[in-house]
């Protein structure tokens, strides 16, 4: 644990096994690998993520991957600018396909068509530059410091992440990409991958 109240109540959970897939998920890849994972319920904080991302970390160490790049994102930057701009489910499915294709033309398409307001579509396009070493978020906090609180607060949250990270591992490479939305139906917060030379994909 990394400065979570012991007396908070927590659920761990970890699981390993082989899952079945209508496709493989890379060329001549398996339709049933095995798929290993963790869970950590009851915590809202960076400090849960760090304990995740730890773990990741030290088995990806334990099987040999030294030296990785960590990726971390924020579905829920998205999530907030959709609310701001009061799009209904349809919207906001067309704009997270192009966004998800860096598609910056067809967005602004999409986005002039929805009669966004300019200061929303702003927001929108700036995910796609919101990209980087973690430098990037110093210009995240500039981009939305005029939206609503949320967008402010998951960009500080992602600082101190980053921080706590940092202060578990200094030498770890960790990139940025606030347009990274795969998975935006199944998470909600932070999110993250890892890559490495070795692998073409996270």
């Amino acid at each position: 644990e990394f400065n979570i109240n012991p007396s908070a109540k927590m659920s761990r959970y970890c699981y390993a096994g082989q899952v079945l897939h209508t496709l493989p998920d890379s060329f001549a890849g398996s339709r049933n690998p095995l798929q290993i994972g963790a869970e950590l319920f009851g915590h809202e904080g960076p400090e849960s993520d760090v304990e995740v991302i730890t773990l990741l970390l030290e088995v990806l160490s334990v099987a040999g991957i030294q030296e990785p790049n960590l990726e971390l994102g924020d579905m829920g930057l998205f999530r907030g600018i959709c609310d701001l701009a009061n799009f209904d489910e349809n919207q906001e499915e067309l704009v997270l396909g192009s966004l998800l294709k860096k598609n910056v033309e067809e967005i602004k398409v999409l986005l002039e068509s929805f009669s966004i307001d300019e200061k929303v579509q702003e927001l929108f396009l700036s995910l796609l530059k919101l990209n980087g070493t973690t430098e990037v978020l110093k210009d995240a906090a500039k981009a939305f410091v005029n939206g609503p609180v949320e967008l402010q607060k998951a960009v500080e949250s992602l600082e101190e992440l980053v921080h706590l990270l940092h202060i578990r591992n200094p030498n770890l490479a960790i990139g940025i990409d606030l347009a990274e939305l795969k998975g935006y139906r199944y998470h909600s917060s932070t999110t993250f991958s890892v890559y490495t030379p070795s692998a073409g994909r996270a």
